[in-house]
């Protein structure tokens, strides 16, 4: 579903990719990437920011919160770090920043940029920042 959403987009047909992205959300519930793939499709388009911010959100928490159990352990929580978290983070700025939330997009760039250390996905923080200060002071 998610590669043929790919290749329904590629072909114009918004309706069809959304749907397959929806499905592959529906079937898949712990994978995450299609969580993500479907708030870039949101994104891409500037349609249902919230609804975007709120699957990058979901995405997080299901790379980030386990229970014991799922491993074949006893009741306690299991918790691990998203290797992802940096990237959704950045998303979730971006779509704050296009929202028009400066505060909440400079956070959100703040923690993005305290937990990420690859440098493919510092730059796009880093960038974001730089949009945000533009727009906070636009030249005369």
């Amino acid at each position: 579903l998610y590669n043929m959403a790919g290749l329904l987009e590629a072909t114009g047909r918004e309706e069809d990719a959304r749907s397959a992205l929806e499905k592959a959300v529906e079937i898949a519930p712990r994978a995450s990437v299609n969580r993500e793939r479907l708030a870039d499709f949101l994104l891409k388009r500037g349609t249902e920011l919230d609804l975007a911010l709120k699957l990058l959100v979901e995405a997080t928490q299901v790379e980030t919160v386990g229970t014991a159990g799922m491993l074949g352990g006893g009741g306690g929580a299991v918790m691990k770090v998203s290797p992802n978290r940096g990237r959704y983070l950045y998303k979730m700025a971006r779509i704050y920043f296009l929202k028009g939330e400066d505060l909440e997009a400079d956070r959100t760039i703040t923690t993005a940029l305290h937990v990420t250390t690859d440098p493919e996905v510092l730059r796009a923080p880093e960038e974001l920042r730089q949009d945000l200060g533009d727009a906070r002071d636009p030249a005369p």
